[in-house]
């Protein structure tokens, strides 16, 4: 049997244990490895309904303040200022790296046909909350979500689309999932 390591990018460089038995290579995971792979971390519906209600009031200001520029897709701010823009902060605003725009930068006699409501949807919730947080900490939502728990390999798989709002699929899940099942 060989000791080494797994390739980076494959396992996240883990400890394993290789042998070759008749021609086929096995793989175990060594007894002193850290931490679970990214595929052991579920979600359960009561994570996700406390991050909901954790960026709820976040979220409904955010849709409030902003239409979608049906042309572009970028978020238009229909205040001015932009109340996630500071006017005293120049270089900073807090639209989270989702691509915006000012009513007063847009021209032409068709703007407001171009501008529909934004709603909620799975999209701006991973744009402005999930990827934020997972870039900066290195780590999948799941593996946030459950603050160093211990590993819950996932049972149930939820197809969602990207434009489905987000309150909608809490919903839906509440009524076909169970509270505890990840």
């Amino acid at each position: 049997a060989l000791r080494g390591e797994v390739e980076a990018g494959s396992s996240r460089g883990y400890p394993v244990e290789a042998s070759s038995t008749s021609g086929a290579d096995e793989v175990e995971l060594g007894a002193e490895w850290e931490e679970p792979a990214p595929q052991c971390f579920g979600v359960d519906l009561q994570q996700l309904r406390a991050f909901h209600e954790e960026i709820r009031e976040d979220l409904a200001k955010y849709v409030s303040t902003h239409r979608l520029h049906t042309t572009d897709g970028s978020h238009v701010c229909i205040h001015d200022p932009c109340p996630f823009r500071p006017i005293d902060k120049q270089r900073y605003d807090d639209h989270r790296g989702v691509p915006f725009a000012t009513m007063r930068s847009l021209q032409g006699d068709c703007v407001e046909d171009a501008l529909v409501d934004l709603v909620p949807s799975m999209q701006l919730v991973v744009d402005r909350y999930i990827k934020p947080r997972t870039r900066e900490q290195s780590a999948t939502m799941a593996q946030l979500l459950s603050q160093g728990g211990s590993e819950r390999r996932p049972h149930t798989f939820i197809a969602h689309t990207w434009h489905e709002p987000f309150p909608e699929l809490l919903e839906t899940l509440q009524m076909a999932v169970s509270v505890s099942e990840p």
